[in-house]
């Protein structure tokens, strides 16, 4: 349920746009996600934010290159 919100809330996705991303819910699945994000607006936004800021905060940690992380999953050979 929060992957529906925080896509809605950040990508600004519509309950259709959902559906045809996520072919695998049924619309009523959709529309309860969003109603709940709604009724519960205040919290989800600041949730969403403090796990935004958390993944903000460990990427500025983080001293390898992307390049250096794909080469160690490379397999050796």
């Amino acid at each position: 349920m929060i992957q529906l919100a925080g896509e809605h809330y950040h990508l600004g996705w519509s309950a259709e746009e959902l559906l045809r991303q996520h072919p695998d819910l049924r619309p009523e699945e959709v529309y309860a996600a969003l109603t709940w994000f709604y009724d519960h607006h205040n919290e989800m936004v600041a949730q969403m934010s403090e796990t935004s800021e958390r993944i903000r905060s460990l990427r500025q940690g983080q001293t390898l290159t992307r390049e250096e992380l794909l080469q160690r999953r490379a397999p050796a050979g």
